[in-house]
């Protein structure tokens, strides 16, 4: 669990430092910031999406996903959880505290670097989880700079996914093959760049609601 445990730290330590520089930051420096995650972020999902070598496999994956995710309406849900976390913590209303908490999360949380990462952890071998601490400890500085500590609330969903995946590692690593890997990674970069396309303000996509194509690949692989 110690991977768990220093990629959930990473996050919190790159959240406290992105909201010391937020009071410091003028505001053109931080657009500038939120732009160049968001060119990041479009980059990785476009270059995880071309792992893919089921290209069949992931259409249907995305649209049987985004079907299933905007009748569940999961988006709305997540949002929510949020507010209703605020509300507890600081009584007040924030313009970005849903966004930084719903886009750190999915970031966090989506890709095979958190399935393949966890799954090493759990077999001993946490240096994966180490290396995607690094990437989200910058990742959550530069969206707490700009969106504020919503993005600390990720935290939630990456500890409670990655130790479940820690603590079956054993059990999943045989089905952990490069082709499942692969789709997974397909899949997953392509609902990272939604979250990019978001960042850069050029299309609100509801990236939450697609989320449940993963699960179209773990059925192809695990029946």
């Amino acid at each position: 669990m110690i991977g768990v445990y220093v990629n959930v730290g990473a996050i919190t330590l790159g959240t406290i430092l992105g909201l010391l520089l937020k009071k410091v930051l003028k505001e053109n420096i931080k657009n500038t910031l939120i732009q160049a995650i968001g060119v990041c972020v479009v980059i990785v999902g476009i270059m995880d999406a071309l792992k893919t070598t089921n290209v069949v496999l992931l259409i249907l994956s995305m649209v049987i996903g985004g079907l299933i995710g905007s009748m569940l309406n999961i988006q709305n849900g997540i949002e929510k959880f949020g507010k209703a976390i605020e509300h507890k913590l600081v009584k007040s209303e924030s313009a970005t505290f849903g966004k930084a908490f719903v886009d750190s999360s999915l970031i966090f949380c989506i890709g095979a670097m958190v399935v393949y990462g966890s799954i090493q952890s759990g077999l001993g071998d946490p240096k994966t989880l180490y290396t995607k601490a690094i990437l989200d400890g910058v990742i959550a500085l530069t969206l707490a700079s700009t969106l504020g500590w919503g993005v600390i609330l990720s935290i939630i969903p990456v500890f409670i996914i990655e130790a479940t995946i820690t603590l079956l590692a054993s059990l999943i690593a045989p089905y952990a093959t490069a082709d499942f890997l692969a789709e997974l990674s397909g899949i997953g970069g392509c609902l990272v760049f939604t979250i990019g396309i978001n960042l850069l303000g050029i299309k609100e996509i509801k990236t939450a609601n697609l989320s449940p194509a993963i699960l179209g690949c773990l059925v192809v692989f695990l029946l």
